[in-house]
């Protein structure tokens, strides 16, 4: 009996297909394929993603490119943010291991996401200039502090500096001060110091959160949708219910105090990073207006939780390159980690993709 002839590949290297990527078809093109265990398989790169995204992929997950495959990928997307909308949960039915296989995807390709929220090396030193300078414990009330809320959100170096005040006095809620590290003589050794604490210092997004992560950065670049400003539910609020939240739990005085100073820094770390370093370029021109029409009112009135949680890709960064010792820095992260736990209970009061508009001719013409 003649051997088993190999599958014909259906798909050539270099056509441009449409693949599924999790529930979702996306436009990509065919770089390689090869033949394994007599089914053939192809190295996918999704047009637009980072090349980190490439991977091989089976044949029943490639689409030929035409116009009866380009309505589906609508009518999949139309179908996906009505469900979202709904509240609907995903992967009923047939569509559970293509769900289930998405999630693993999504949390696989994290890191690779991470990086399209990135930190400067110049914001970075203007920021850790910012809160190395901790004022003395006693040199402003708590009521002082706060009353000086509404008027974070200008110039970065003055928002990290009101929230490198907050992170003092959160640890000094707790009877736990935050210590700035001794500086020695050498800046060589100073300069390793820092460079240590940074690789180190990682807030850790909980894993119900990864997926939200991997979707905003889907509706916003690839699906060029915008987020409704101001939003159904700001950061503002976002941080009070939080506070709410702890008073609720019965905790000590002492750990409802660091919860109140602790979204005191978030607020003003959010403040001074959104227009730097947590927006994709498609939401530029859109941050702008808000800018040119709402002057003096603080980003975290008018942004919702999407660009809250994208906050914490940087942040950990920006806190290794502060003063503060490796102790002081163990502890602030406990405290974020609380944070984004109580975000992880119920992500959906917080995250909907109905909240996500088309943008308008006239908006797409700005960053063609």
């Amino acid at each position: 009996m003649a051997p088993k002839q190999s599958p014909k590949p259906e798909f050539q290297e270099g056509e441009r297909v449409l693949c599924f990527h999790g529930p979702l078809l996306y436009e990509a093109k065919c770089l390689k394929l090869a033949t394994e265990d007599k089914q053939v398989r192809y190295l996918i790169h999704y047009s637009g993603w980072n090349k980190n995204w490439d991977e091989w992929v089976p044949e029943n997950r490639v689409l030929k490119y035409s116009e009866a495959n380009l309505q589906k990928q609508r009518d999949l997307q139309r179908a996906n943010q009505e469900q979202r909308a709904r509240g609907a949960p995903q992967g009923r039915k047939g569509s559970a291991a293509v769900a289930a296989a998405s999630l693993q995807q999504q949390q696989q390709n994290v890191e690779t996401l991470f990086q399209n929220i990135r930190i400067t090396p110049s914001t970075s030193s203007s920021m850790a200039t910012a809160m190395a300078k901790v004022e003395a414990p006693g040199r402003q009330t708590r009521k002082c502090k706060q009353k000086s809320g509404p008027r974070e959100g200008g110039s970065g170096s003055a928002g990290a500096s009101t929230s490198a005040s907050t992170s003092t006095s959160m640890a000094r809620g707790t009877g736990q001060p935050l210590q700035r590290r001794r500086t020695r003589g050498h800046s060589s050794a100073r300069a390793e110091g820092t460079s240590a604490a940074s690789s180190e210092a990682k807030v850790q997004i909980p894993e119900r959160l990864k997926p939200l992560l991997v979707e905003d950065w889907d509706l916003v670049t690839k699906q060029k949708l915008l987020f409704s400003l101001p939003a159904r539910k700001n950061v503002d609020s976002i941080l009070e219910d939080y506070v709410t939240y702890q008073k609720a739990r019965g905790e000590q005085d002492n750990t409802v105090y660091a919860a109140e100073d602790l979204v005191g820094g978030i607020r003003a770390h959010f403040n001074a990073l959104l227009g730097t370093q947590l927006l994709y370029e498609f939401e530029r021109p859109q941050y702008a207006e808000i800018l040119a029409n709402h002057p003096d009112v603080p980003m975290s009135q008018l942004y919702g939780a999407p660009h809250l949680l994208r906050l914490f890709v940087p942040i950990g960064e920006v806190l290794a390159h502060s003063s503060f010792d490796e102790k002081s820095l163990a502890l602030l992260f406990n405290y974020l980690h609380d944070f984004l736990k109580y975000l992880a209970k119920n992500p959906s009061a917080f995250f909907n993709a109905s909240e996500y508009k088309v943008a308008p001719p006239e908006y797409r013409q700005k960053v063609a």
